[in-house]
């Protein structure tokens, strides 16, 4: 019986040990897939942050030159030769002036053909009359000096909001956006703005050229679905429009460096529940060692209860052996003595004090002093 409760015991404790490493453990893996996705969305909020300035360093550089558009361009008639002074200035590739109605009001020398038989501008338009402060155009193909992104701003005049179409160099807009992309980077990651084909508007790496659709091709096609998250290549991405053009942020990172917080002590946690679990074994086998020494214990009180028991009894029947024999002593007027001959050791029985009329305190039982009491 004490052998069965003993393994019920041992069994429960182990049961309860190891239900509680298995929660230990689920609440390490629900913790560290927590701070993943604090760390993911931290991540994302860096992008959205990094389009908020890339917006906002868009929108200075366009209301800084408002007044003086508005006095360049707000005549009834604008030449040509203003718009030149502009690209010539501003390094860029053409300018092109715009009437309230899409009319071409005027246009810079090299302004290509086809960007002049693009009419109307109906994006641009739209969205000046929405109120917006700028409109940010994908990479537009031209000729002679090249493809460029355009930025289409208004023009407050007498006249109405003109809209001012500028075409900007690739490399111009990344030498200007560039730094603030870096800033932005978790390294060893890249930054990129990317125009709604994928085309490269400025980025942080020096190996990727403005102007160039960007080469990886995975990337685009997560972005192009919507995604945000794993590339399924070991890398983390997070995206952001700037604003509501045809640009985006798009930072890329490898999954080992963007979690690097938190995987690089994901051992810590697991080496303590392996510490636990080693002690709470260890733990068990003790306590197992205990309740098996408690049991044998109590065995062994158990046969010394009833050796003492046996002892007590024989301890009784000799005294009440010695009471009966101290009795016949009595009524016979016999006495009796012992002698240990190895020890020389003489035990007088009480009858034998009485018939000699001495006092067992003050008379030692000996021959030395038996015979001093005889006549010579």
């Amino acid at each position: 019986m004490g052998k069965t409760r003993l393994r019920v015991e041992v069994g429960l404790a182990a049961l309860v040990l190891v239900t509680l490493l298995v929660l230990f453990g689920v609440q390490l893996e629900v913790s560290q897939e927590q701070a993943r996705r604090v760390v993911t969305q931290r991540y994302v909020a860096r992008a959205e942050v990094t389009a908020t300035l890339t917006r906002s360093l868009i929108a200075s550089a366009a209301a800084a030159g408002t007044p003086a558009a508005t006095k360049a361009y707000g005549s009834a008639r604008v030449s040509p030769r203003a718009l030149d002074g502009a690209v010539a200035r501003g390094h860029l590739l053409y300018a092109m002036l715009l009437a309230p109605d899409g009319t071409i009001l005027a246009a810079s020398r090299g302004t290509p053909a086809s960007v002049r038989r693009v009419t109307g501008h109906a994006a641009s338009l739209a969205a000046i009359r929405d109120g917006r402060a700028f409109l940010l155009s994908g990479l537009v193909a031209g000729s002679g000096r090249g493809a460029a992104f355009e930025l289409a701003e208004p023009v407050p005049t007498r006249f109405g909001r003109r809209v001012l179409v500028t075409g900007m160099a690739p490399a111009g807009i990344s030498s200007f956006i560039g730094g603030y992309l870096s800033a932005a980077v978790v390294a060893p990651g890249s930054a990129y703005v990317l125009d709604s084909s994928g085309t490269v508007v400025a980025t942080s790496r020096v190996g990727d050229r403005a102007g160039t659709r960007l080469g990886d091709s995975r990337l685009l096609a997560a972005i192009a679905r919507g995604e945000q998250g794993a590339v399924g290549d070991g890398r983390e991405f997070a995206t952001a429009e700037v604003g509501d053009s045809a640009w985006r942020v798009v930072l890329v990172t490898p999954s080992r460096a963007l979690f690097a917080s938190v995987d690089t002590r994901l051992w810590v946690p697991w080496l303590l529940l392996g510490v636990l679990g080693l002690a709470g074994a260890a733990a068990v086998f003790l306590l197992r060692g205990l309740w098996r020494g408690s049991a044998r214990l109590a065995a062994t009180n158990a046969e010394l209860k009833g050796v003492n028991l046996t002892l007590e009894r024989s301890v009784e029947d000799l005294q009440r052996s010695e009471a009966r024999l101290a009795e016949a002593q009595e009524l016979a007027s016999v006495g009796s003595w012992e002698w240990e001959i190895r020890t020389d050791t003489v035990r007088w029985s009480r009858e034998l004090y009485r018939i000699y009329g001495l006092d067992p305190e003050a008379f030692d039982a000996s021959h030395e002093a038996f015979f001093e009491m005889v006549d010579p």
